[in-house]
């Protein structure tokens, strides 16, 4: 269950990712690397997770009744616990 959490955090604040791409060539019946390209992507927060987190499943929230300095104060509050959680 831990790492459900761990990942949904993570899929919450957004993350990069690297995706290698490597090309083959073979030169006398052997098998060569040609070339291998490494590039770094950003995946960004998902507000699927965010709203698990945070047990929003569509029902009424208790965010619902906040006020725009109220939820804006929560989001702050909810990403330095994530942030924290991170250092861990």
């Amino acid at each position: 269950m831990e790492d459900i959490d761990k990942i949904l955090r993570k899929k919450a604040r957004g993350y990069d990712t690297q995706e290698v791409v490597e090309e083959y060539d073979v030169v006398d019946g052997e098998v060569s690397l040609k070339k291998r390209r490494v590039t770094t992507k950003h995946v960004p927060p998902d507000l699927s997770s965010i709203k698990v987190i945070m047990g929003i499943d569509g029902e009424s929230s208790e965010y619902d009744d906040m006020s725009e300095e109220e939820l804006v104060a929560e989001r702050e509050k909810l990403l330095e616990e994530l942030k924290e959680m991170e250092d861990l």
